[in-house]
Order: structure tokens, then C-alpha cells, then sequence
């Protein structure tokens, strides 16, 4: 996400972005989850001193986000006028137009906003734990979806980002798995809303500046006569007859607020998953009780829990140290 907003390389893990986008995304999940905040309750106390603790927070946790949204954006501007700067999002608006103040403030923030969501790791990380315990609690789905990565793509290569249209199956069981568990929680989706016009929905009319709250877990779990929603049934996405709403619509945010990246997480997500199914078998113990239990962040994944994760075969773990030292997922 780095490389392709501003042209910039990421080497380790403990490279400065990442670093500073860790820190800041983590400030910006605790603080925005609703309760969290005395002053999100009673918001005449904003006028009291600076020098109160939640007070220096804040200020504190603004020069961060400024920090997060400045820094590569100045960095790329830096790099183009070396001369050695990298395609990328912002070194082509840069280099295409003269910025008026107002014009590069609204570049810089749209291209932060990009990197900020694209760049937050932890929602592609609980999405890939959520995947492997699920695969882990239900052996017939992994078998289902390695005979289709099989007899799609046979054991001569790795999945690709192309191949997702000839795999609906292993995308049935991502989307069940975001219906099933939904990681960004009731209070991250739940961030309320306040409409900009009035609305009519099923006979009731919303009036202009109403307040709304959305609850995805109702949205999730909504019931019907067909399927349990509490079981994971990847077939519901795969049922003509049965208008299964795609996770995708409202896992990514609403209306404006729909979160930036959203097609290169899709596909982020897919491809890792992809590359991990296709590899490995994903078990736990039989002979142990597994209740599966979630963190109640901002973004929810499975709390610690036992796996085994075993290789395909040993072609399987050729191809994947092969992979590796080509730098590939």
C-alpha cells in the first residue's frame, strides 16, 4: 500500500511507516470506540484546561495522524525533485499538476486516508486468523475447498489473484467467514451516523439530521427459514434462490464513510488465504473441547488457540520456499 500510494519501498517490518502506522491506527481504534471517551458523553468538558490528561491525549494523538498523513507525502515530493522518485499515486498528481494550498491539502489527506486503512494490518490479520480457525473447526469445508484449488489449479502452481472467478467456493467460505464473524465489532460499525436528507425505509420515514446506529451483528445473524445463521454455510453465497447479502457491502463502512483500499484489501485478502489453503491442512484436537473466543477491539480476532498447521505435501513445501525466495506471497 506504501509502494503504490507513494512510490516508497518497505524493507522489514520494523521500517518507520510501519511502525508509526501501527501506532497511530492503534490510537485511532481505542479512541474511537464509542464509550471510550468521557467527552464523547459530555462534550462541554472539551473547554476545560490542556493540561488534563485526556486533554494532552488528544493533542498528542493529532500530531500523530499529521505525522502519519505528512511525512510519506512530503517524502514523495522530496523524492521527485532528486529525480529518483517512484511511480505511485501521489508522484503522479504531483508531477501532473501545480498544487494550489487547498488542492495539495486535499491530495495529501486522500492519499493518507488510503494508506492509513490500506495499510492497517490488523484487519487483514484478524480476517486470516478468523479463515484458519474456521477451516481448523470445519474439516469438510477444507476439503471441499482443497479439491476445488485441485482440480482448479492442480499442484503445478500457486494461486494467483486471477484464478478468484475460477474458485467460488473458497470465496463462499471467506465471504461466510466475515457473515459469520464480522471483525470490525458492533462498536466499530456501530460509530453513529446522522443523515444528511430525509428518507423513507419500509413505511417509516427518517427525518433529516436523525441520529442512526448501525448494528452489522443484526445484519449478520438476520434470520430465516432456510439457513441457521449461527452455523457456517458457505453454500448461502453459492444459492441463486437465496439473496444472501455479501459481507463486502458493510464490512468496509457505509456511505461515504466506506473505507478507502477497499478493492486492494479484497483482493489482499484473498490472495493470502488463497496461498495459505492451497498449502497447508488447518486441524485442531479432537479429543479437546474448542470454543472459539474473540477480543472485543475495535477490530476482533480470535483470541490465542491451539492449531496444527501441516503441509499439503512435501511438493507443496517446495513450492512454498520457492515462492519465499522470490519474494511472492
Amino acid at each position: 500500500v506504501v509502494a503504490v500510494t507513494y512510490g516508497i519501498t518497505i524493507k522489514s517490518v520494523q521500517d518507520e511507516y510501519i511502525i508509526m502506522t501501527e501506532r497511530t491506527m492503534d490510537l485511532i481504534g481505542k479512541a474511537t470506540v464509542p464509550g471510550a471517551n468521557l467527552y464523547d458523553l459530555i462534550q462541554i468538558i472539551k473547554y476545560l484546561p490542556a493540561w488534563l490528561p485526556f486533554r494532552r491525549e488528544a493533542a498528542e494523538g493529532r500530531l500523530m495522524i499529521e505525522e502519519l498523513v505528512s511525512k510519506p507525502f512530503y517524502q514523495t515530493r522530496e523524492d521527485i525533485s532528486r529525480g529518483f522518485a517512484s511511480h505511485s499515486l501521489v508522484s503522479e498528481v504531483l508531477v501532473s499538476e501545480e498544487l494550489t494550498p487547498r488542492r495539495e491539502a486535499v491530495v495529501k489527506w486522500a492519499a493518507g486516508s488510503l494508506y492509513g486503512a490500506g495499510a492497517e494490518t490488523e484487519r487483514t490479520y484478524a480476517t486470516v486468523l478468523t479463515f484458519i480457525m474456521v477451516m481448523a473447526l470445519h474439516p469438510e469445508k477444507q476439503k471441499l475447498v482443497h479439491a476445488e484449488m485441485d482440480r482448479v489449479l492442480g499442484t503445478g502452481r500457486m494461486p494467483h489473484i486471477q484464478d478468484r472467478n475460477d474458485l467460488p467456493y473458497l470465496d463462499a467460505v471467506i465471504k461466510e467467514t466475515a457473515r459469520w464473524h464480522p471483525i470490525l465489532s458492533l462498536s466499530a460499525l456501530g460509530i453513529a451516523r446522522q443523515t444528511n436528507t430525509g428518507d423513507w425505509y419500509k413505511g417509516f420515514y427518517i427525518p433529516k439530521g436523525t441520529i442512526i446506529v448501525l448494528n452489522v451483528w443484526a445484519v449478520a445473524f438476520s434470520q430465516n427459514d432456510r439457513y441457521n445463521p449461527q452455523d457456517l454455510i458457505p453454500e448461502t453465497f453459492l444459492d441463486n434462490d437465496f439473496p444472501e447479502i455479501d459481507p463486502a457491502s458493510w464490512s468496509f463502512g457505509f456511505g461515504r464513510r466506506v473505507r478507502p483500499g477497499k478493492a486492494f484489501a479484497e483482493n489482499l485478502v484473498f490472495i493470502l488465504i488463497a496461498s495459505l489453503v492451497w498449502s497447508f491442512t488447518f486441524s485442531v484436537n479432537d479429543s479437546e473441547v474448542f470454543v472459539p473466543q474473540f477480543t472485543e477491539n475495535l477490530v476482533s480476532y480470535p483470541k490465542l488457540f491451539k492449531c496444527t498447521i501441516t503441509p499439503r505435501s512435501d511438493h507443496h513445501t517446495k513450492m512454498v520456499q520457492d515462492a519465499a525466495m522470490e519474494g511472492r506471497p
